[in-house]
């Protein structure tokens, strides 16, 4: 494909946490054959910046280069993973040896505080109280969906009780939005003059942005990365993403989900500041969650070296051992010693009280465990328009074993912390396993 190349006068417009814009500079800026600038090719977006400002830092928008050498020091010494202090179970927690980490080893060369720049204090903005409330009511009522890319503590009664980057359906760091994490920081863009592909090396996600205008979907169709429409303002690109499902959250980090997929407009732009650097900006414009929108920028650093297929249900080895272990556990607890099959724990619908499927009744088949769900649920309030938050109610499991009558509280506790304590000192290793490598 053709390229040309030309002169523009770049101006960034954003205010690093009120440090001011970047001065506008000549920049000579590669185009596609068809005037579009070229962002094609893999951009690298780890830093070891935090998404938001650690709270010592509060009053802090931009880091002197003394104090940059050493956050950057302190950053690398903390997460260096071949650190052998804090006895076995730490050392169990870090999981690989540090060759196989890739969080990065800069700041932002602008030294912020924060990639978030908006709100600016570099937080995420507050929930709204509505949101507030049907967050902490999920908590308690620990139902499905499980929203977050990773969840620690969770019974594992099925795949659908782990977190989305676990199940492999989203990477913890491929987004929407992206953001920096533990290793595959890679993006690949590809460009023609009607599309433009963002290619995610974390489990390979591919996202095809269509740039004719074209309607987009109905309401009633959900996806698990939005329904993307871009286009071209001035020399950056737009793209504005809506139609998330509810099985995701409106924001995440790799462990904290924030509110509803459902509700979330996501708006990411892509400028091509000089031939390596490729700047990411997102905002998360979600009024049912946040009190106010969300706005991070990300600054991308070109790389000549290649994706990587990341073949996760295919090497998800790691969600056949913990769904494993949890059958033997249960079992052993229950006096047995070996895998309880489908037969034993089909079980009766006197015995169990529903997980809040709230929409249908009778018994669900998780592959291990059947469960009764509560036919009647009553809404609960969202304080939304029209609208009611999914009904969150849960009552007890009166038997870890479904065909067993009476309550065994005592079982199911042991067995609920023996999980939490086993999930909290493999998290990371099922999560950010060497599956992909």
């Amino acid at each position: 494909m053709r390229r040309v190349w030309t002169v523009m006068m770049v101006g960034l417009g954003v205010a690093f946490g009120g440090a001011g814009s970047v001065s506008a500079q000549d920049v000579a800026v590669s185009r596609m054959a068809w005037g579009a600038p070229d962002l094609s090719g893999v951009w690298d977006f780890r830093t070891i910046t935090p998404l938001e400002r650690p709270a010592e830092l509060a009053d802090k928008e931009v880091l002197t280069a003394e104090e940059a050498a050493a956050f950057t020091q302190q950053a690398i010494e903390g997460r260096n993973a071949d650190r052998r202090d804090g006895g076995a179970r730490r050392d169990v927690e870090r999981a690989y040896n540090d060759f196989w980490w890739d969080w990065g080893n800069d700041l932002t060369d602008d030294r912020r505080t924060s990639l978030i720049v908006d709100p600016a204090d570099g937080r995420i903005p507050a929930l709204t109280p509505e949101a507030e409330m049907w967050q902490r009511a999920q908590r308690d009522a620990g139902v499905r969906p499980v929203r977050a890319p990773v969840l620690i503590g969770s019974p594992a009664h099925g795949p659908e009780d782990l977190g989305l980057s676990e199940r492999c359906m989203l990477g913890f760091n491929s987004g929407p939005p992206m953001l920096p994490s533990a290793y595959n920081n890679n993006v690949q863009l590809f460009q023609t003059p009607d599309h433009v592909v963002i290619f995610n090396e974390m489990i390979h996600e591919p996202r095809i942005v269509p740039l004719d205008r074209r309607p987009a979907l109905p309401d009633t169709m959900r996806q698990w990365i939005g329904d993307a429409r871009g286009y071209w303002d001035g020399d950056t690109l737009v793209v504005e993403s809506d139609n998330y499902t509810d099985k995701t959250g409106s924001f995440y980090t790799i462990v904290t989900s924030y509110g509803s997929g459902e509700t979330l407009h996501l708006v990411e732009r892509f400028t091509r500041v000089d031939d390596d650097t490729l700047l990411y900006e997102f905002t998360v414009d979600d009024p049912d969650t946040f009190v106010a929108s969300l706005t991070a920028a990300i600054p991308m650093q070109r790389t000549d070296g290649p994706l990587f297929e990341y073949a996760c249900h295919e090497g998800n080895y790691g969600m056949t051992n913990l769904l494993t272990g949890a059958r033997v556990q249960e079992a052993e607890k229950d006096g047995q010693y070996g895998p309880v099959d489908n037969q034993s724990i089909r079980g009766r619908e006197s015995d169990h009280v529903g997980w809040g499927d709230h929409a249908r009744g009778g018994h669900h088949h998780d592959g291990q465990r059947y469960l009764t769900y509560d036919k009647n649920p009553a809404p609960v309030s969202s304080g939304r328009p029209g609208g009611t938050w999914p009904p969150l109610r849960r009552g007890p499991i009166r038997s870890m074993r479904t065909d067993s009558v009476g309550a065994s509280p005592a079982r199911t506790a042991v067995a609920r912390a023996t999980a939490q304590v086993n999930r909290m000192t493999t998290a990371l290793m099922r999560t950010m396993s060497i599956r992909g490598r």
